[in-house]
């Protein structure tokens, strides 16, 4: 009765530590959501939603624009309430949060996983951080990767747990077709999967196969709906022939670098944290001339994460060198490396991951991150943004592989608190930015009143974002699409030559009165 009392209190404070990370989580997005500019592409979205039916709107742009139905629909629904999506942007990232938990399941280690989902999130690369993470249509990258976990969490329930809820099913099918309208990289991302399931299946459980073909069929409709619809098409003719004429090989060495770059290399901390899992993982198994080699490549791709801020801090020459090779250096050798670090994930897990399930769905996580890159090879327009699904996805590997280790009691609040430590300091980095962030909007909007009211003036000088804060904030020089929807969204004469300025500093101080 004893063990059955504190196994309660266990699993009731468990609950509550999760309940508070994820409610603090929420606040901070909530924070930075409020105080995030409308920019970029949000500026003639809200606009096209002002003044027209949004759905209308959306059927109009599949026809001569993208393919993204859904995520044309959010623009033109959500981006011209920014007060709607300053709620629905936290609520979306929590439940990202929220899905990352009940995958990894928190039951060996339910305070670790928290502090260290949260800390891998807050730690993504800035590109990709200004891209979605604060930015109304990069919301639409946001919302596949959500739909994506819970469909996933679906198919774990139904292949594994033997669920037939047939709500349950339906909505799977459902999300089969929805998340390929929303991306082109999620359409081929939860196709890749669903193929995948197929063959596991034929050979495991084929009493499960032909529900798991009905939805590889409908996720393929929603592929080539956005792949082969009328605006996608006819935008890639007209925007991009000159990539539409290389041969497959072709695109594939153009956009090779970026493929390197935004998988691994422009990632450091993640793949250091999941380097070190992966590296005490191995050494926790009988040493074996294969778990040597693993060892290896995992204490190199822990080196190269964190070997450019170990060269910023000493000066060594040697860990400027390791940053150098792994940012700047021989595509040869990032290439080679890699694919050899890519071959040490797998080997990994199939060798030392024990629960069947698990080790599935893992492999199963590592198909869908690197496939989420790798049909970018074939896209004219390869973004970090882009990037998003292979990161989340490899967040999702890294607590699963947390999940795996044993770590001695003192040693586990160790790093409970260091990465509950990270969090915070993250979070206070988050609020100073965004709040400078804030106080630049409110000394852009008093002078773009000033100008509202002086139609006669023909430059209008307003006060840019430093460039790595803020996506899309400023137009740039040549922009006429973004220039011309600045000015129809703040109400300024259509005549009028913008002059953006930049501070040599931004403080509190400097933006007001500067």
């Amino acid at each position: 009765m004893y063990n059955s009392f504190m196994s309660k209190i266990r699993r009731d404070f468990s609950l509550y530590w999760l309940i508070t990370v994820c409610v603090c989580f929420f606040l901070l997005f909530a924070l930075i959501s409020r105080w995030a500019p409308v920019a970029g592409d949000d500026w003639g979205y809200a606009l096209g939603g002002m003044w027209n039916n949004p759905l209308v709107k959306a059927i109009e742009f599949y026809q001569i624009w993208s393919g993204r139905f859904f995520s044309e629909l959010w623009g033109f629904c959500v981006a011209p309430h920014k007060k709607l999506w300053n709620i629905l942007n936290p609520l979306i990232f929590t439940g990202v949060l929220w899905m990352l938990m009940m995958h990894s399941g928190r039951e060996k280690h339910p305070y670790l996983i928290p502090p260290l989902a949260v800390m891998l999130i807050l730690t993504v690369p800035n590109g990709l951080r200004k891209q979605t993470y604060a930015w109304i249509m990069g919301t639409t990258y946001v919302l596949p990767l959500l739909f994506f976990l819970i469909y996933l969490y679906c198919l774990r329930r139904i292949i594994f747990h033997d669920d037939h809820n047939k709500y349950r099913r339906i909505f799977a099918g459902s999300l089969c077709l929805a998340v390929p309208l929303y991306m082109e990289n999620a359409a081929a991302m939860i196709v890749g999967v669903n193929v995948l399931v197929c063959i596991w299946l034929y050979f495991n459980k084929k009493d499960k196969l032909k529900l798991m073909a009905v939805y590889t069929v409908i996720s393929i409709i929603g592929t080539l709906l956005i792949r082969y619809a009328p605006g996608a098409v006819y935008r890639m003719a007209r925007d991009h022939g000159e990539f539409r004429s290389l041969s497959l090989f072709g695109k594939i060495a153009v956009n090779w670098p970026q493929f390197i770059l935004y998988t691994y290399t422009n990632n450091s901390v993640l793949t250091s944290v999941m380097s070190l899992c992966l590296m005490i993982l191995v050494l926790k198994q009988k040493r074996t001339p294969v778990s040597v080699i693993l060892t290896v490549i995992f204490a190199w791709g822990i080196l190269q994460g964190i070997s450019p801020w170990l060269y910023e801090v000493t000066g060594a020459g040697f860990f400027g060198t390791i940053s150098d090779l792994s940012q700047e250096g021989s595509l040869l050798i990032n290439t080679v490396m890699y694919v050899l670090y890519t071959c040490a994930l797998f080997a990994a897990v199939l060798l030392y991951v024990r629960d069947t399930e698990k080790k599935w769905v893992m492999v199963l996580v590592l198909f869908a991150a690197g496939g989420a890159n790798a049909v970018m090879l074939i896209s004219p327009i390869f973004d970090v943004r882009s990037s998003i699904y292979t990161v989340y996805m490899f967040i999702l590997f890294t607590l699963f592989l947390a999940e795996e280790i044993t770590f001695p009691g003192l040693a586990e609040k160790g790093i409970v608190v260091l990465c509950s430590a990270v969090c915070i300091l993250r979070a206070f980095g988050y609020y100073d930015m965004y709040h400078l962030v804030h106080l630049i909007e409110i000394k852009r909007n008093s002078q773009l009143a000033w100008y509202q009211v002086r139609p006669d003036a023909k430059d209008v000088y307003i006060l840019g974002y430093p460039i790595d804060w803020i996506h899309s904030a400023d137009v740039v020089e040549g922009d006429t699409y973004h220039e011309e929807y600045f000015k129809k969204y703040y109400y300024l004469a259509e005549d009028v030559t913008l002059r953006f300025y930049y501070l040599p500093e931004y403080t509190e101080e400097a933006i007001l009165n500067g």
